[in-house]
């Protein structure tokens, strides 16, 4: 799987695990514009159906763009409006001669109306919610009436959905593509949830190898295949089930929908769009009163050159650009800053400095928690003479000493960078900032009783903003400290309440009995 994708170079060891998933889009866009030396400011975040999405502000001094996920304020509510609700969508994109699959919103979900407005679609058909999102509801190839019903009420009693739109499905292969501007400046294709049988492993098996990959990729580490409902029906249909072991090679699709968040694979599909079609995603942003950017849902079958716009989202997430399972990733982040802070274009402060990067814990520890309203990153640290070490040491002394000597001296330097423990007594520094401080570090570790065997090297990799301490070591000292003080809590509270019992009417009633057993006993 190694050679099967290329990922952004700049965000290769610069993204926080608290970033993983959702929250890479966010976290990928404010890293490119701080990385330019442009302010941002997160704030307090709002719920939307269970997800908790921070809204953050990049700024500079003439300039400032509030982005809700990758969403930002300069697209008109009446945009939003029309997007969120696919039929207005299909209406606005049929308008402009924009292809969009043949079909309609049920105005009543009565069977004998079902059947005379479908009347004039051909099967196979999808049904989907109106205002549904993250393809929750997607139903696709209902091959006859029969199914077609028992679908419309799996929607309407089992998800709640009393709105929804039945379309002719289109032939073809499931594209997401972001258009930004004049542009597409990235697309992927999504492959539905499946597994490839390798004639000896159950799918189940399969299935769970699988999400062992997925974990590993920063876009889909939170996504698993998770066994439901859908799945056992989409097996049975094709004379399945979880134990059944498929042949080498054999494709089992697990679900109907193709979203990355239900189990897809985003595969790079840039190149593999005619420049026509790509005309009309560009288009079919611009049929949007209001709309500036966006990701748009495209059926194209390569056989035939048919094609149809599904629908578009005006706050796509953009880390299976930035991640996809195969082929090349794309710099979505990049053409977003540029749009909006054209003068920035190519001012990376990070050229010539150490490879910094900024932590996103503060955002789902802090501001999620409400604990803060807002909060700024601190700037790009840049100037001419910064450089970065990585330094290894020793020492027998207790962790809370060395560790209070380390932090002491980063804040006292201005460093960046990171404290690691091994192993028991064994020490690694991530140090960066200017060069004669860090060589001035150096000699004091060295001349420091404390500690021994004080190593250093010239270090490229990543920087993450402020003092961490990281325990990497197999035992670990730290989690043992910190049960050992849980478990003081406990024996304390225990302590407190035998007390109160002893204290109490029952207690001293019962004293004699307990006097009497213990005479028994010996």
């Amino acid at each position: 799987m190694d050679n099967e994708y290329k990922w952004l170079p700049e965000l290769e060891g610069t993204v926080p695990k608290e970033a993983y998933g959702y929250a890479i889009s966010n976290y990928a866009i404010a890293y490119e514009a701080w990385r330019r030396g442009l302010n941002i400011t997160f704030e307090k975040v709002y719920h939307n159906r269970g997800m908790f999405i921070p809204k953050y502000t990049i700024y500079s001094k003439n300039n400032k763009v509030q982005f809700s996920h990758t969403r930002p304020h300069l697209v008109s509510k009446q945009a939003i409006k029309i997007c969120v609700n696919k039929q207005l969508t299909r209406e606005a994109l049929d308008k402009e001669n924009i292809p969009v699959p043949k079909g309609m919103l049920l105005k009543s979900l009565d069977e004998t109306y079902i059947k005379k407005a479908t009347s004039g679609l051909n099967f196979p058909l999808v049904v989907k919610p109106l205002n549904g999102r993250g393809g929750r509801g997607v139903i696709t190839g209902i091959d006859d009436f029969v199914e077609l019903k028992e679908n419309i009420q799996y929607l309407k009693n089992e998800l709640n959905f009393d709105q929804i739109i039945v379309e002719e499905y289109i032939q073809g292969e499931d594209y997401r593509a972001f258009v930004i501007g004049d542009k597409v400046v990235g697309a992927f294709r999504r492959l539905p949830p499946h597994v490839i049988g390798d004639g000896k492993n159950s799918i189940k098996k399969l299935m769970k190898s699988k999400n062992d990959i997925r974990v590993k990729i920063p876009g889909t580490y939170n996504m698993r295949v998770i066994i439901n409902k859908e799945i056992k029906r989409e097996l049975r249909k094709q004379n399945y089930t979880l134990n059944s072991v498929p042949s080498r090679g054999q494709f089992v699709r697990l679900k109907t929908k193709n979203n990355v968040s239900s189990g897809g694979d985003p595969i790079d599909a840039t190149d593999e769009l005619p420049e026509e079609i790509k005309n009309n995603l560009v288009k079919a942003v611009k049929a949007i009163p209001g709309l500036i950017q966006g990701g748009v849902d495209v059926i194209y079958d390569k056989k035939t050159g048919r094609y149809a716009i599904l629908e578009i989202n005006t706050k796509p997430s953009i880390r299976n650009h930035l991640y996809p399972i195969k082929g090349n990733a794309h710099e979505i982040p990049k053409a977003i800053i540029d749009y909006y802070f054209p003068e920035t274009k190519g001012n990376y402060l990070s050229k010539t400095t150490p490879k910094y990067y900024f932590d996103y814990l503060f955002v789902t520890k802090y501001i999620r928690n409400n604990r803060l309203e807002k909060f700024t990153l601190p700037p790009h640290p840049y100037e001419p003479n910064l450089d970065s070490k990585l330094i290894s040491f020793k020492s027998n002394k207790e962790l809370t000493r060395v560790k209070q000597l380390i932090r002491s001296t980063f804040h006292k330097l201005k460093f960046n960078g990171e404290m690691n423990l091994i192993r028991s007594g064994e020490y690694e520094l991530i140090v960066a900032g200017n060069y004669q401080d860090i060589d001035f570090f150096i000699d004091k570790l060295r001349s420091n009783r404390l500690l021994s065997e004080v190593q250093f090297y010239n270090y490229a990799g990543p920087v993450r903003i402020g003092f961490t301490f990281n325990n990497k070591s197999m035992s670990d000292p730290l989690r043992l400290i910190e049960e050992n003080e849980n478990l003081n809590k406990k024996v304390k509270q225990l302590e407190k309440e035998l007390n109160q019992l002893k204290n109490s009417k029952s207690w001293k009633i019962t004293s004699p009995l307990r006097k009497l057993k213990r005479k028994r006993e010996k």
